[in-house]
């Protein structure tokens, strides 16, 4: 589906006939269309992918968006991607002899998880993910808290900028979600989310699930 708003009476856009719209239109690859004439003031309004809320995506001849309009929506009712993976999901999580198995919490997600000394020195453990196309996602962590687990531990999720490192209080928020935030991730199957023993912070790190889910 193609939606298209024709801007017209600036300097930017003198707007189409109804011959060269339709013409653009089958350059897109449309086989049927619709034209509702907007009387020049027609306004595209769209959430892009990663934003939270709606914004103006054309340019309107009034300059702004009609405070009182009409309107015609489409909403999308298809679930985002998502992915989850936890330290024994098959082929997905890798970690050096370094890294213990407990599965002492009750707060874990699944039958176990990670843990490890901090040290000067990364050796993180990895989640491997299989990313569907590039683009805005949301990394999520699950671990259990404990008071003797770590107050700093180190996330590090691989974006197509370079890994960015979220440090996280493992003594508190325990045995749920807890958002990283939302990155910019690249298609393709590899390591995009690991936890460090690299900090200053004393305690145990815990490696034990991860949510990645496309926004």
């Amino acid at each position: 589906m193609w939606l298209v708003v024709v801007d017209g009476r600036s300097t930017t856009s003198v707007g189409m006939t109804y011959v060269e719209l339709a013409n653009y239109m089958r350059s897109l690859g449309a086989d049927d269309a619709i034209n509702l004439d907007g009387g020049g003031s027609s306004t595209l309004v769209a959430r892009m992918p990663g934003a939270t809320s709606v914004s103006v995506r054309n340019t309107p001849s009034d300059g702004s968006q009609r405070a009182v309009p009409n309107g015609l929506g489409f909403v999308s009712t298809a679930q985002p991607w998502s992915t989850t993976i936890d330290n024994t999901t098959p082929g997905r999580f890798t970690a050096s002899g370094n890294w213990g198995t407990s599965s002492y919490s009750g707060q874990r997600y699944g039958t176990d998880y990670r843990f490890a000394n901090p040290v000067l020195a990364s050796d993180p453990a990895w989640y491997r993910v299989n990313i569907p196309e590039t683009g805005n996602y949301r990394v999520e962590v699950w671990y259990p808290a404990d008071p003797g687990y770590n107050d700093s531990t180190p996330f590090i999720v691989a974006t197509t900028s370079g890994n960015q490192t979220v440090r996280v209080n493992q003594r508190t928020n325990g045995g749920r979600w807890v958002s990283l935030g939302v990155f910019h991730l690249a298609a393709g199957d590899g390591d995009r989310v690991g936890v460090s023993r690299w900090t200053s912070g004393t305690g145990y790190v815990i490696a034990d699930a991860i949510r990645v889910t496309r926004v």
